[in-house]
């Protein structure tokens, strides 16, 4: 696939579907051949371990890094990779269908903050909002769901929480194993 198949499925500008795709692939999903115009990417490479289980080699931490060995690299999927149900149970507490249909309108909600790199802090702090008004969530689910790192999600939100747009689920232990933040009521 070249960059031109993403663009015309989602309309992005090349700029977006590069950083998109460089981003994919940096995470082992996918893999390049070649450079500029012709660049072309392909699935990321799979194996097998001793035991016959599939494997997916993860990236070096950082270009600079020190190369691994193949086994120190080397996680099997099922350790790597959170299935939809772990999410949907984490954020419900039940495996269900409703919790998938939940997961996947959290995530229509978030699209936005993933498909752009930067986000005005007003469409940041809306999506958060909306996020949180549809279903309690942890910080660690939202940064999930906006692709953004957990500190800066944690800053918005310590933001948002001083404006009391949103809420702690547990107002009395904020550092509840737990927390989760909620929308709250808009003040007239």
């Amino acid at each position: 696939m070249d960059n031109v198949s993403p663009r015309r499925l989602t309309h992005q500008h090349p700029s977006d579907v590069t950083k998109l795709l460089g981003s994919l692939r940096d995470r082992g999903l996918l893999h390049k051949s070649g450079s500029g115009r012709s660049a072309r990417y392909g699935l990321g490479q799979l194996g097998t371990s001793k035991n016959g289980a599939l494997t997916h080699q993860a990236p070096a931490a950082t270009p600079h890094a020190k190369p691994a060995s193949i086994e120190d690299r080397e996680t099997s999927i099922e350790d790597r990779e959170t299935s939809i149900e772990d999410r949907e149970t984490s954020i419900e507490g039940t495996e269900s269908e409703g919790a998938a249909i939940l997961w996947q309108e959290l995530e229509n909600i978030a699209l936005p903050a993933r498909i752009r790199r930067r986000l005005d802090p007003q469409v940041r702090d809306s999506i958060l909002i909306d996020l949180c008004a549809r279903t309690p969530l942890s910080l660690q689910q939202l940064a999930t769901l906006m692709t953004r790192s957990t500190a800066y999600v944690r800053e918005a939100l310590e933001q948002l929480l001083k404006e009391q747009r949103i809420g702690f689920l547990y107002p009395q232990q904020p550092r509840h194993p737990r927390q989760r933040y909620k929308a709250l009521p808009a003040s007239s």
